[in-house]
């Protein structure tokens, strides 16, 4: 299972998302017309940069789904 928008609890530092890979995220949402508030909302962040790096696949995997929707 990947954590979702959840607190890192284990007190080590979360290794976030690279600048590319928040373009690519940022591309995909306005390809697939993604509601941004709800986007965050759903992934408990205040920007793109505070997505951590082991959850990219899985963002993009969701966003991609919304393509034939």
């Amino acid at each position: 299972n990947v954590a979702i928008g959840e607190e890192d609890k284990d007190g080590n530092d979360v290794e976030t998302v690279s600048d590319e890979q928040i373009a690519n995220i940022q591309a995909l949402m306005e390809e697939v017309n993604a509601d941004r508030a709800k986007f965050f909302a759903w992934l408990k962040i205040e920007a793109l940069a505070d997505i951590p790096a082991k959850n990219y696949k899985h963002v993009i995997k969701m966003l991609e789904g919304k393509r034939g929707k």
